[in-house]
């Protein structure tokens, strides 16, 4: 006898729906053990996805344009604590 359990992948990026911490996955991209693509993760927080961010390492305090770029490139911020 045997025993086949299936696990619930409903977008099909491999990873079980119960450890999927990313539904809704594109078709066709690859992804993290968590169900994350480089189109659904912001690693620098300026609110660009990995795969458009033309500058992957801005500061949180730096305003960007839609492809990650500093906005102003001519205005600097500092922080001041």
């Amino acid at each position: 006898m045997f025993l086949e359990v299936v696990f619930a992948d409903e977008d099909g990026d491999g990873v079980d729906d119960e450890d999927d911490a990313c539904a809704g996955t594109p078709a066709g991209e690859n992804v993290d053990a968590n169900g994350f693509s480089e189109s659904r993760k912001d690693d620098d927080n300026d609110g660009v996805f990995n795969n458009l961010d033309a500058c992957t390492s801005s500061k949180e305090e730096i305003e960007v344009d839609e492809n990650g770029n500093k906005s102003n490139p001519g205005v600097y911020y500092f922080r001041t604590n």
